[in-house]
């Protein structure tokens, strides 16, 4: 085992005894600091291609690792700083492996119906994009790769969530932002992967969802615009996004569809999940996920079915914030970590993660 190896994992073994030591903290009553934490550990391995960093020959370096931090200056006023360390394999995507970074960093006002953060917050997106780590929350390792993609996950700004009709049977919670994000994504050529980078400025947009009568049970819609600016780029790009979750005591499904565009290009992504209580605490889930881009040329559209993505899990709830999940995909698209040009058919992979969840 490698230096390199080593420092991450005695990083993970820190944090996870930094996160059996703080929820002494955290259970402690009327104390104004609150300390929350979770890991997620996999192994996981691929046939036919590397994809999102798991490579043919199977690592154990798959983990995200997160502490949270949360101290009440007064009943309504609170301060919330979260730092984490996550490994995705050979992605370009975590290739400096020994950083632990800032995710969040914000002061949180409440006013009884609304919720008001300044600093860097998590982006209101979705069904899982403020818990996409968060194995014991999650249904599969991560949240849908292609509808949250792995960056672009927080907002250096401001957000503003109100409550409305919070008495009725059918109530609204509304929500809006503006600031600026990073966004990262991994860039094969012939000559390998590399790391783009691209800041997102003057966003602006806000998401609304509905809370119906059933329990469990909500529908929503939102979507934001900001300029793109690239290494060699700069464009306005336009994204929306519908949602629905179900909830029951055996039974729960999640979906949800993403659009995105700009003057160079449109993107499409959807997915749909089930998942269905077999025996005592053990869950089997399905998952389909799909997307599609559309490329604007000099010599007119390019049509690329991009990513399909079909998995099936296994979770077994060992206890309240402690899960075993198994899951095994299969992937056909452009997605994979080496290069495949879009003229060409479309790659084909299977990958299996194996992994534990715990939180607190």
């Amino acid at each position: 085992m490698n230096l390199r190896h080593r420092t991450l994992d005695s990083l993970a073994l820190g944090c996870v005894l930094l996160l059996t030591g703080a929820s002494s903290v955290a259970a402690q009553a009327n104390q104004p600091l609150v300390v929350h934490g979770y890991l997620s550990q996999a192994f996981a391995r691929s046939w036919g291609h590397g994809i999102a960093g798991i490579p043919t020959d199977g690592t154990l370096d798959y983990r995200a690792v997160a502490l949270q931090f949360g101290y009440a200056m007064t009943d309504a006023d609170r301060i919330v700083l979260q730092f984490s360390h996550r490994r995705m394999g050979n992605s370009v995507l975590e290739a400096d492996g020994n950083q632990v970074r800032l995710d969040w960093a914000f002061y949180q006002r409440d006013m009884g119906d609304g919720l008001l953060r300044v600093g860097k917050v998590p982006l209101s997106r979705g069904l899982f994009n403020e818990i996409r780590d968060v194995g014991t929350a999650l249904p599969f390792y991560r949240a849908p790769f292609f509808f949250y993609l792995e960056t672009g996950e927080t907002l250096d700004g401001v957000s503003l969530d109100h409550r409305l009709f919070a008495d009725r049977q059918w109530s609204l919670q509304a929500a809006v932002f503006g600031g600026e994000f990073d966004f990262e994504y991994a860039d094969p050529d012939e000559e390998g992967t590399t790391l783009g980078r691209l800041r997102a400025r003057m966003v602006h947009g806000g998401q609304l969802w509905l809370e119906t009568p059933m329990p469990g049970t909500r529908i929503g819609a939102g979507g934001f615009r900001y300029r793109e600016d690239g290494d060699s780029t700069e464009q306005f790009l336009t994204s929306w996004q519908l949602s629905a979750q179900t909830m029951y005591d055996r039974f729960n499904a999640n979906a949800e569809f993403l659009s995105a565009g700009s003057s160079l290009y449109d993107f499409e992504a959807w997915y749909a999940q089930v998942g269905v209580h077999v025996i005592g605490n053990l869950t089997a889930n399905l998952h389909w996920e799909g997307s599609a881009v559309t490329a604007y040329t000099p010599f007119g559209e390019l049509n690329v079915d991009f990513a399909r993505d079909r998995a099936a899990g296994l979770t077994w709830l060992v206890r309240a914030n402690t899960a075993l999940k198994l899951e095994y995909h299969w992937f056909r698209g452009y997605a994979v970590d080496t290069w495949v040009p879009f003229l060409a058919p479309p790659a084909k992979a299977r990958y299996l993660i194996a992994s534990v969840a715990v939180g607190f």
